[in-house]
């Protein structure tokens, strides 16, 4: 055969002169190389197997920070959007059931309460979690009118206002026009 033909030669196992089995041996030529395979022989070697592991390890340090991150701006976002739902439901229920509403946000929830012949009922109650808020309202609170607009707590005055909720880096705020309207940003 000459250098650059392929060709598989093999040699059949067969038995030493103290008559032990002799492997089988597999000779493969292609171009000017020869490959030579034992025929049970496979797998990794602890070189290969640490390079991978270097690599993964590597991957594994570049994106685990960036996940804390992820889960602390989706942390603030899932807060803000069930308060701005909170100060929606509080506005709606003050339009439909003619009646005062306030939403007050205190250390690690934030709740609705209704005016009663009482003092304040509280409709629902609602944690932030490790999500911490504010509110350039005085007390951290907002009620709404009869009609839906927002107003300074314990008076009549309306007032446009703004909730910030903050987690590590992230920051995100539900502001209340005088118009009535909710948004996140």
């Amino acid at each position: 055969m000459d250098a650059m033909t392929m060709g598989d030669t093999s040699r059949a196992g067969g038995r030493d002169a103290a008559g032990r089995r002799q492997a089988t041996t597999r000779t493969t030529q292609v171009g000017y190389g020869v490959c030579h395979r034992a025929g049970s022989r496979s797998g990794v070697t602890l070189m290969e197997l640490a390079v991978v592991m270097a690599v993964l390890a590597t991957l594994a340090a570049i994106t685990l920070p960036m996940l804390g991150a992820g889960h602390a701006r989706v942390s603030v976002l899932r807060t803000a959007q069930r308060f701005a739902t909170a100060v929606r439901y509080a506005q709606a229920t003050a339009q439909d059931g003619d009646c005062r509403m306030r939403v007050v946000l205190d250390e690690a929830a934030f709740r609705v309460e209704r005016a009663g012949d009482e003092g304040w009922v509280r409709d629902l109650r609602a944690t932030t979690g490790v999500v911490s808020g504010g509110s350039n309202y005085p007390g951290d609170g907002v009620e709404f009118s009869r009609d839906g607009r927002p107003l300074v707590p314990g008076t009549a005055t309306p007032r446009a206002g703004t909730f910030t909720f903050t987690c590590g880096g992230a920051t995100r705020s539900v502001v209340l026009q005088l118009t009535g309207r909710v948004r996140v940003r």
